[in-house]
């Protein structure tokens, strides 16, 4: 079967410098591929350059993304536009970039809503409902009647990631998604998203650092460092017989992973 999403040759960076190169990859439907390292490891602007995401001005300066088959670097403008509402979601570190601190929940939900499909208020309440039930959330008018500054930070995070998933996207590209919360509600986080890929399907690509958070999300890793990937393949591999001295420093830096608990408490 031919992958969702595939990464050929690629080199991006800003201002004529580059950040990130060589770069290959593949992310098929349904899976959630990791991609660690530190601050300033490119990690970041690979997910900009993939997501051409506006007001980050990445640039490709060689190699190929393709999504489903169609070519995402020479796509016109409207059809990536409309290709990045329908089927590429994204989730960011700051809620704040997502969420407009000026209109309620509900508002932006309808709005979001309103620029991709022709449905009635009705049907848009019942939607944005059955969303929020299946991530869990309780007092769901209270929380739609808010301002973003109202909710707390964990909230608002999972507000964003409601938002991300309620036109059912084939990919979400998440960019330290938990690394502003706390550890109680990044664990609920990380269970939310794993339940939306297992019962929606949908593939994810997420950056993060937090290399305890990836080892119970993620099915396969990418390392990166200073611009490369350096070491990749399924989750449990690279974790557990790291081969590139790099990965080995990121896992002794860690005192538990949180992934060796839970295979050990399954094997009981």
């Amino acid at each position: 079967m031919q992958p969702l999403l595939t990464i050929e040759d690629l080199n991006a960076g800003y201002g004529g410098k580059t950040v990130i190169r060589n770069i290959g990859l593949t992310l098929r439907e349904g899976e959630i591929l990791g991609v660690v390292g530190e601050s300033g490891s490119g990690k970041s602007t690979l997910l900009k350059a993939v997501g051409d995401l506006k007001g980050f001005r990445t640039t490709v300066y060689k190699g190929n993304i393709r999504f489903a088959g169609k070519d995402l670097i020479h796509m016109e403008r409207e059809e990536k536009k409309k290709l990045q509402g329908e089927q590429i979601s994204y989730i960011f570190q700051n809620p704040g970039e997502s969420l407009n601190p000026t209109r309620r929940v509900r508002i932006q939900f309808y709005e979001m809503l309103h620029a991709h499909k022709d449905m009635s208020k009705k049907e848009m309440d019942d939607l944005i409902s059955s969303v929020f039930e299946r991530i869990g959330f309780h007092e769901i008018d209270r929380i739609l009647d808010a301002y973003p500054f109202e909710l707390s930070g964990g909230m608002a995070q999972r507000v964003v990631i409601a938002l991300a998933v309620i036109l059912r996207p084939r990919m979400i590209l998440a960019d330290e998604p938990t690394s502003a919360l706390d550890t109680t509600i990044q664990k609920q986080v990380i269970e939310e998203l794993k339940m939306l890929r297992n019962t929606l399907g949908t593939a994810m690509i997420v950056v993060t650092h937090n290399m305890g958070a990836v080892g119970l999300l993620a099915d396969r890793l990418a390392v990166m460092y200073k611009g490369e990937i350096v070491e990749s393949g399924k989750t449990k591999d690279v974790l557990d017989n790291p081969q590139h001295p790099y990965t080995q420093a990121l896992l002794a830096a860690v005192p538990k992973l949180a992934y060796q608990r839970e295979d050990t408490e399954e094997e009981k």
